[in-house]
């Protein structure tokens, strides 16, 4: 029988003869692999079984069929959909007596279920309802008799806290195991919840805004004096210097201006040097002057359309400089 420490799936293998011989009349699983869950073990799921999920290896054993489970046949819904065992009913899946220490065993079984709750800081009533049943009475009529509700966590630590040696116990320890988990990843939210949801999704959304608002008020705070100083250093025409534009964006100017010739933004020529092509003289504007008295030079200056563009040929950031 399944050892403390093996996995679901070789917990799930080693019952399987036991469980099927005792709901379903069916022969025993074949061997063998090599666990890859706990090393040094080997369980009898071949390596193609063990590639199967562990729905799959349920369903195709009979533990994942509702109609000849046991655990699924006596489980109980409540008119809101939650799902609940009686503790009376599962005592005898888990190998415990039926005769007159039945009730004696189902009390200890559920103090160990609460001591598990009490470690995890779970509540109790979240998993474990105090509950009465109406039973037929000796002469003919009826009698409350004492039970406990569990969750199908409640049901899950019920198998943990018992014997692993015995086989129903370690099959409720598999079903249980897997159910647990495979409703966590499937079960349809409550009205409640999908409320708690949408209000937490709509608040990090909001969340999200105000930050991105504040980050904007925080830049636009930031440049409003680099934007201030810019007009004053702007060009009558409304330009700026290539130098100071390099400055702006946290460039050197030559560096900067080198990048832009090699880019095929401004002319390489000897007597047309950092003169802009005709294609993007849009964010440009070139003053002619005379030197030396003969040569004609050229003086570059950049319109307010050309700090943008030239900031994305640098690939800089969009953060103003200060000069």
């Amino acid at each position: 029988m399944p050892k403390t420490g093996e996995c679901v799936l070789c917990q799930l293998n080693s019952v399987m003869p036991f469980y099927l011989t005792l709901w379903r009349d069916r022969g025993p699983m074949s061997p063998v692999g090599r666990c890859r869950f706990v090393t040094g073990h080997r369980h009898g799921i071949s390596p193609e079984r063990e590639e199967k999920s562990m729905n799959e290896l349920m369903i195709e054993s009979g533990m994942g069929d509702s109609a000849g489970n046991p655990f699924d046949a006596i489980k109980r819904t409540r008119p809101d959909g939650s799902e609940y065992w009686s503790a009376r009913e599962l005592m005898p899946l888990l190998g415990y007596a039926t005769g007159g220490g039945s009730w004696r065993n189902c009390l200890a079984v559920i103090e160990r279920v609460y001591a598990s709750l009490d470690n995890m800081n779970m509540p109790r009533s979240q998993q474990v309802r105090d509950a009465e049943d109406l039973v037929p009475g000796l002469n003919g009529g009826t009698q409350r008799r004492g039970d406990f509700h569990l969750s199908r966590f409640a049901c899950y630590l019920a198998a943990m806290n018992g014997d692993p040696r015995k086989p129903e116990i370690a099959a409720a320890q598999a079903y249980f195991a897997i159910q647990t988990r495979q409703a966590e990843i499937t079960r349809e939210l409550t009205r409640e919840e999908r409320l708690a949801q949408a209000v937490l999704e709509s608040a990090e959304v909001i969340a999200e805004q105000k930050a991105l608002i504040a980050a904007k008020d925080e830049k636009i705070a930031g440049d409003a004096p680099k934007v201030e100083l810019y007009d004053e250093i702007m060009e009558a025409d409304g330009t700026y210097s290539m130098a100071v534009v390099a400055d702006m964006l946290g460039w050197g100017r030559n560096t900067m201006l080198k990048k832009l010739r090699d880019e095929k933004i401004l002319s390489i020529q000897k007597n047309m040097r950092n003169v802009p092509l005709r294609k993007y003289m849009d964010h440009f504007k070139v003053v002619a002057y005379v030197k030396h008295g003969v040569d004609i030079g050229y003086t570059t200056y950049v319109r307010p359309s050309g700090v943008e563009f030239i900031r994305q040929i640098l690939g800089t950031p969009r953060q103003l400089q200060a000069v």
